[in-house]
């Protein structure tokens, strides 16, 4: 349940957000548009992965923008009852483009850690299969000059009222 409410918060954060930036029109792709979950990989002792979703959500959206939350679930007393409360925060704002099927652009525009606004990441991303449920991705840290790589899977909405 606690996945639920921070997918709906994170996406109606992001939605305001992206509603009210004016974003150019780039060349963007159907296999990275939509909502994406951080995955934390566990490798266990006979070498199976398995993963933990955290509270880190990135949307890439159709008109060439990507934002990047953190959805944080703190509990709020009142008088009646005890209740928990999802606060989002945007730490990382920008643009994309596609380069090819394995590499796209992020144009950092706004981050929470100052050195990495105004600089291009180059990201090399692959998919675990044609569902394109989990995505790989690899980059080199702007600041430290470490490659990094971090898995990511899509947030499907299911139950929706139609």
């Amino acid at each position: 349940m606690k996945k639920l409410f921070y997918a709906i918060a994170a996406f109606i954060s992001l939605g305001f957000v992206t509603a009210c930036c004016d974003v150019d029109v780039v060349r963007t792709g159907e296999p990275l548009e939509g909502m994406w979950q951080y995955c934390q990989p566990i490798v266990s002792a006979d070498g199976d992965v398995s993963y933990t979703h955290r509270p880190i959500y990135k949307v890439i959206d159709s008109r060439g923008a990507y934002y990047v939350c953190v959805g944080r679930m703190t509990a709020v007393e009142n008088a009646e009852n005890n209740m928990q409360e999802v606060r989002t925060f945007l730490t990382q704002k920008g643009r994309y483009e596609i380069e090819s099927d394995s590499v796209y652009y992020e144009y950092i525009e706004l981050h929470n850690h100052k050195p990495f606004e105004n600089t291009t990441s180059v990201m090399n991303y692959k998919f675990d299969d044609e569902n394109k449920e989990y995505m790989h991705v690899t980059f080199v840290n702007n600041e430290t000059g470490i490659s990094v790589s971090e898995v990511w899977r899509r947030v499907e909405f299911v139950g929706a009222a139609e």
